[in-house]
């Protein structure tokens, strides 16, 4: 998951395996990080729209 989006004029950003859960860490293994790189032409702007929010706190 991730990307750098640089020359589209339009894309969506989801979760791995959206709207299903995503795959949790094993036991003792990191969660995944999702890293979006999203740059503007000069003199143009970025609009984003959340259809869908929502994260996990801390279980400990």
């Amino acid at each position: 998951c991730g990307s750098n989006i640089s020359s589209l004029d339009y894309g969506v950003i989801t979760s791995p395996n959206f709207p299903e859960k995503y795959d949790g860490p094993q036991k003792n293994m990191a969660s995944k990080t999702c890293k979006w790189y999203i740059n503007a032409r000069p003199n143009h702007k970025i609009f984003l729209n959340f259809e869908s929010f929502s994260v996990e706190g801390d279980q400990a």
